[in-house]
């Protein structure tokens, strides 16, 4: 999305090759930019496209404070990536819901 919400469009792409500071290098070789990029990654962690700019713990996953927030990129939202016993769904649901307000507020601060 570019336009500071003034303007809004969507893109959705397979292969992300790198991750640049204005958008991706995807593998077909095509560069977008982008002001906010979200990684559907499916099941597990795949944070390969991320290596070296966030920490991970023991299981794969990012490493966080507040459930949600990356311990080493402070705009960078991880949802999905708490794991206990009520169950993946139910912390994708908790996890969106306050990365939403959390991008919200770091939306108005700016």
């Amino acid at each position: 999305m570019r336009g500071g919400g003034r303007e809004c469009s969507t893109a959705c792409s397979a292969g992300v090759a790198e991750l640049r500071a204005d958008g991706a290098r995807f593998t077909d070789g095509t560069v977008g930019r982008f002001d906010e990029i979200i990684l559907a990654t499916g099941f597990g962690a795949a944070l390969g496209p991320l290596e070296g700019l966030v920490q991970v713990d023991t299981k794969g996953f990012a490493r966080r404070r507040d459930r949600v927030v990356s311990l080493d990129q402070p705009r960078l939202y991880f949802v999905g990536h708490n794991y206990d016993a009520t169950g993946g769904l139910y912390n994708i649901r908790r996890d969106a819901r306050l990365a939403a307000r959390l991008i919200g507020a770091d939306l108005k601060g700016r």
